[in-house]
């Protein structure tokens, strides 16, 4: 997006100058109208995400994150970047459905556990 322009005088110089610090002012309330709210900053990554899942979007930094910084904690770089290396290969995996499959799956084992724990103790 180069747009190159002739400049032949003072006069064409200063009137380009104050086009661009005009032009630099725009984008700058633009950008910060896009950050200037949480939500406004929620919808802002995920349209840069476009059709990616929020959690497959979220997941590919949390993931190595919380990898890294729990169970790997006293490891060495090299593991770390192949933990983070693997876990952003397994993050579009992680989607909506799984984690919800997942929540379900682990709702169900703790009321089965707490339900066999409340009648064994009638």
């Amino acid at each position: 997006m180069t747009n190159l322009m002739t400049i032949n005088n003072l006069g064409e110089l200063q009137a380009e100058v104050a086009r661009l610090r005009i032009l630099s002012g725009e984008q700058g309330r633009a950008v910060a109208a896009r950050f200037k709210s949480p939500l406004a900053i929620f919808s802002t990554a995920q349209s840069l995400a476009g059709h990616a899942d929020l959690f497959s979007l979220a997941s590919r930094f949390l993931i190595p994150l919380t990898l890294n910084k729990t169970l790997f904690s006293s490891s060495g770089v090299l593991v770390k970047t192949l933990v983070t290396l693997v876990s952003q290969k397994a993050s579009p995996y992680v989607n909506e459905a799984s984690v919800h499959k997942a929540f379900d799956t682990s709702k169900a084992f703790i009321t089965q556990l707490f339900h066999k724990t409340s009648s064994s103790n009638l």
